[in-house]
C-alpha cells in the first residue's frame, strides 16, 4: 500500500484536493472502462485557457503501438517512471 503525503496547508484546503497524491511511477495494472471514462469525463469539466472548451487528448493504453509513440515523445527523465503505466495521456 502506497502511504499518502498529506501536506500541511496554510490555509484551509478541500480535503480532496489536499489528500491528493501523485505517484512517481506506475503500476502495470489495467484501467476499467469506467475509470477510463470517469477520467475524460472529469477532464472535459476542467477549466480551459480562456474557457475554450473542449479539450482534445492523444491516449494510449499500454502494450499498443500508440504507447510506444507517446512513451519515445516524453523526456528522457520521465520515460523510466512512465514506461509501466496502463495508459499514457
Amino acid at each position: 500500500m502506497n502511504s499518502i503525503k498529506i501536506p500541511q496547508t496554510q490555509f484551509p484546503v478541500l480535503d480532496i484536493i489536499k489528500n491528493r497524491w501523485s505517484a512517481r511511477a506506475f503500476a502495470e495494472k489495467e484501467i476499467s472502462d469506467d475509470a477510463f471514462n470517469t477520467l475524460f469525463e472529469a477532464a472535459s469539466w476542467a477549466a480551459s485557457a480562456n474557457n475554450e472548451q473542449p479539450w482534445e487528448y492523444v491516449y494510449a493504453h499500454k502494450d499498443t503501438p500508440g504507447f510506444q509513440q507517446l512513451w519515445e515523445c516524453l523526456m528522457p527523465g520521465n520515460q523510466p517512471w512512465a514506461k509501466n503505466a496502463a495508459l499514457l495521456v
